[in-house]
């Protein structure tokens, strides 16, 4: 993998992830924002999300299939939200 080139603070380039957030009722598209580049962000990175709201992520990555220990990797723990259901 190829982990994406920092310019002006976005990986624009090489392997990147984009993420919008998807707010209850709105309607349209989703704008997404790029995530921080792998040097350029301390990790594991903490991405906190409303409660009630969907998340939609985006990956590019290159044409490799070594299996290097490199790529992406998602770990998520659900809060103990209490959502009223209507």
């Amino acid at each position: 993998m190829n982990f994406g080139k920092n310019v002006d603070g976005q990986c624009t380039e090489g392997d990147h992830m984009l993420m919008g957030e998807i707010a209850p009722g709105a309607a349209g598209s989703t704008p997404l924002d790029y995530l921080p580049c792998r040097d350029a962000a301390a990790f594991p990175k903490e991405i906190p999300i409303a409660p009630g709201s969907e998340v939609l992520l985006e990956f590019y990555s290159d044409d490799s299939t070594a299996d290097n220990g490199d790529g992406f990797r998602i770990e998520w723990s659900c809060e103990n939200y209490f959502v009223l259901q209507v």
